[in-house]
């Protein structure tokens, strides 16, 4: 009976020290301005895209994000840390990119959107996006649909039913008119705002 009572107190005495040198860890941290938490790109990716992707952004933004950063930024950064990337790191993927203008900056758009996110996270002191410029414009098309092509379109909708059906009810102006639908309500307000 006693042995165990002695063991029992060593045991306490143990965990007490390891509890003790523990929480001097974490005090070390918090009081030390150069602590940086090691964090993994792949982790830090899955939770940008949970916890602000899935929440502030609509569903079709959101999972244009997700695309982009696990087809150009996850299959080159998924073993590093965010303390480890660096602005070359981040322009050797948009170098690999130039040929596709368009798609490169819309993968910088949604990297500068993520180290932001972990900036004011404090996961990062300072994004390696910063001062990072394109040298490249996405270029306007010079494509647009021929009257006979939107014709087609038009007929094909109607006879395919809902959802494509809206494309002729409720959308054959836009259609028409080669026009966003932005574009068209947006003229439209303020023609009915001038009364």
């Amino acid at each position: 009976w006693k042995v165990s009572s002695v063991m029992e107190e060593r045991l306490r005495f143990i965990a007490r020290l390891l509890a003790r040198q523990r929480l001097a860890r974490l005090v070390l941290k918090d009081n030390n301005p150069e602590h940086e938490p090691r964090v993994n790109f792949a982790e830090a990716v899955k939770d940008f895209l949970q916890l602000h992707c899935a929440v502030r952004n609509k569903r079709r933004t959101a999972e244009e994000t997700a695309r982009l950063l696990n087809r150009h930024w996850l299959p080159v950064f998924s073993r590093k840390t965010l303390q480890d990337m660096h602005m070359h790191d981040v322009s050797d993927v948009l170098d690999a990119l130039r040929d596709t203008p368009s798609e490169a900056i819309h993968a910088l758009a949604a990297i500068r959107n993520f180290f932001g996110w972990a900036r004011q996270r404090r996961l990062i002191k300072h994004s390696p996006c910063e001062g990072l410029k394109l040298g490249t414009r996405s270029q306007t098309r010079s494509r647009v649909l021929t009257d006979l092509e939107l014709v087609k379109v038009y007929q094909a909708a109607g006879e395919i039913g809902y959802p494509s059906a809206d494309l002729t009810i409720g959308s054959g102006p836009f259609c028409l008119s080669r026009r966003r639908r932005r574009s068209i309500l947006t003229h439209s307000s303020r023609l009915s705002s001038r009364g």
